[in-house]
Order: structure tokens, then sequence, then C-alpha cells
């Protein structure tokens, strides 16, 4: 009986998480001019297979749901920026939970509510201590950022672009995003949340990878250039921390992943295996 009983409250809360999230899409639903519009802008979205793309409209009008967008410095932001931005942050959590609980997936966003879109690229203040313990202060020019607890910055004339831009392997909202999954856990070490033994692989493949990836950069850098070979297809500031190279090689995983399988294909099936869950 108490088996029985069970069975029905699981049915009952399944049906009524759903019933929840088709309201939510009905109502933040995306525009079929726009959603259109989005996916002529990034071909590496529209290349989907159509199941895919539903998925990702539901997943991206349950994002605009839960985030507040903003425009800095008089940016005014629009549907069109909103669900630009949405579209690429969801991309990576697609295939994350199974297609019924799309809550589950955006979970791993939740820990922020706020994106700050400027319309360029921001000048930031920095300030660090050397290894010598020696202070020093300057500054940088970000298209991107994230801050514990929100909001993130993001670039307009990055995302924007993001499809001219996918040519080179790069994309800022993807990257933003993935340090939001990296940080998920408490972490900023390269590695989304995932059980501990899972946790030590993950963690062991990216280093090696990490490492042989240093040494090709620092190759192509000395010898490279001068001979006229192409540039690594991860961006080199993957080169910067573990990280880092954990968000850069998810930007190319994403936007240019033929070439990814070619060239990392270690990496390509460690990913396959954590974002095409279901």
């Amino acid at each position: 009986m108490l088996k029985a009983w069970l069975s029905r409250w699981q049915t009952w809360q399944a049906d009524r998480r759903l019933a929840r999230l088709s309201h939510i899409t009905a109502r933040r639903a995306i525009e079929d001019s726009l959603w259109q519009n989005t996916l002529a802008a990034l071909p590496f979205v529209a290349g989907l297979p159509e199941q895919d793309l539903m998925r990702l409209r539901q997943l991206a009008s349950l994002f605009l749901d839960s985030k507040e967008f903003s425009g800095a410095q008089g940016f005014r932001v629009t549907d069109a920026h909103a669900v630009m931005v949405a579209v690429q942050a969801c991309l990576p959590i697609l295939h994350i939970a199974p297609p019924c609980r799309p809550d589950l997936a955006l979970a791993l966003y939740d820990g922020f509510v706020g994106i700050v879109l400027h319309a360029g690229e921001v000048k930031a203040r920095r300030e660090w201590i050397d290894e010598d313990g020696i202070a020093h202060s300057g500054s940088e020019l970000l298209t991107g950022e994230i801050v514990e607890g929100g909001p993130l910055m993001l670039a307009w004339s990055d995302v924007r672009a993001a499809g001219e831009l996918a040519k080179k392997s790069y994309n800022v909202v993807i990257h933003e995003f993935i340090h939001v999954m990296d940080v998920r856990d408490g972490q900023a070490d390269g590695c989304p949340p995932m059980a501990s033994t899972q946790r030590r692989l993950w963690l062991a493949t990216l280093q090696t990878e990490y490492e042989q990836f240093i040494e090709a950069a620092q190759a192509w850098q000395r010898f490279g250039k001068l001979s006229g070979e192409s540039e690594p297809l991860i961006d080199p500031y993957g080169g910067e921390s573990l990280c880092e190279f954990f968000a850069v090689s998810a930007e190319a995983y994403f936007v240019q992943r033929d070439r990814f399988a070619q060239a990392h294909p270690k990496l390509l099936e460690m990913f396959d295996g954590f974002f095409k869950k279901f």
C-alpha cells in the first residue's frame, strides 16, 4: 500500500512540475521571428538536429524567466539581446539532464540572477601581489566576467559577433557560463560538479591535456608563427590556469566540434561523457 501511495505521489509531483514548466515556457515563449533570427546569427546552433533545437528553445525560455538583464552605461537591453545570450548560455546544459527535467540542467546556473550587458569591452582595474610580495596595479580589457553571487558581465559586441568569432573557436557566453558551472561546487578548479571518483579522473585527464597544450602553444609561439603554421585551435589564454583551459576548451568543443574532435580526441570523449548524458 505504501509503495502504491509513493508511486501516486511521485506521479503527482511530476505532473505538477511539468505543468509549472509548461506554464513558464508559454509565458516566456520566444517569438518565431526572433528565434529564427537568432539561429541565423549562430550557425553552430542552427545546425543542431530539430529535436535539440526544440529542447534548446524551451531551456532558453526557462533561462530567461530565471535571470534579470540590465544594460550598463545607457546600453538598452532588448528581447533580441536577451535571447541571443540565453541560447548560447543554454547550449552547454542542453543534454546535462533528461528532457523532462530542464530544471535540473538550469540548476547549474542558479548561483546568480543578474546579467549585465555592456556595449563593448570594459576596462577593469586590477591589483595583485607578485611572488616577491610587491604590490602592483593596472587595468585589463574584459569582454566577460563572473562575480561570486553575480552579476555576470558580458560585452554585447562579442555576444553579437558569436557566429563569426566561432571560426576562431571563441565564444564569450559559453566561456563565462562554463566558469559558472565550474564554481557551482564552490571550487574554481576546471571541474564541474560530479562524484568524487569521476572528479579525480576528470582532473587527471584535464591536467594532462593542459600540460600538452602549454607545450604546443609555446612551440607555436617560438616556431609556428615564423613557419606560417595555423594557430592552435584552443585560445592560448587557456594556458593561464586549469579553469581557464576548461573554459576555452569548452568554447572550441561547442562551436568547432569537428576540428576539436581531431585535435583533442581525449577531451572530446571526456566532454561528451559529461555534456551529452541525455
